[in-house]
């Protein structure tokens, strides 16, 4: 990884999908880094666009950048978000995100699946079916789907034995720094 920019200035992150397709962009700004990873935060009214789609938060959100693992999680503060209602964590499992050399952009490949846990405590697997579809469609690599399979696992685990970050407590310094 690249060093990212100074704290306070907006990095770009961008999804894309197998072969190098436009996914989900947004640019939001660098509130610092921790053992996790590196966090960015957004307010409301950040807007998150991809080919035909575009969507506007309702309230403030943090993402966490892991250092060397192949996924991206987003904390929200409180408010419905997206397609995901009463969401208070979503991870994308992606290929580990890279960083450009001068640090103002990240890059990942969104790889399908999702895991998201509710308000209520309640966590759920997304996207299963996509995920099948385009491994036959995409062409997925064996090892790029063991990534994801492993990644989501782990997320899983991770999230229902409330183990750090997703332990409901590790994003709240990171949000408060955007309320």
């Amino acid at each position: 990884m690249s060093k990212p920019v100074e704290r306070g200035h907006d990095v770009r992150l961008r999804f894309t999908k197998w072969g190098d397709r436009s996914h989900w962009e947004v640019t939001l700004e660098l509130l610092g880094e921790d053992l996790y990873g590196v966090w960015l935060g957004g307010r409301a009214g950040v807007e998150f666009t991809r080919p035909g789609v575009s969507f506007e938060t309702t309230g403030a959100l943090v993402v966490l950048l892991p250092h060397d693992s192949p996924w991206v999680a987003t904390f929200y503060g409180g408010q419905d978000f997206g397609h995901v209602h009463d969401c208070m964590v979503f991870v994308d499992m992606t290929t580990t995100p890279v960083w450009s050399a001068d640090g103002a952009e990240v890059t990942m490949v969104d790889l399908d699946l999702d895991v998201f846990q509710r308000h209520d405590g309640s966590v759920h697997l997304d996207d299963e079916d996509e995920f099948a579809e385009n491994q036959v469609e995409l062409g997925y690599p064996v090892e790029i789907i063991a990534i994801a399979e492993q990644s989501r696992d782990q997320v899983l685990h991770a999230i229902r034995s409330g183990i750090a970050p997703f332990d409901q407590a590790a994003h709240l310094p990171w949000l408060a720094r955007l309320t």
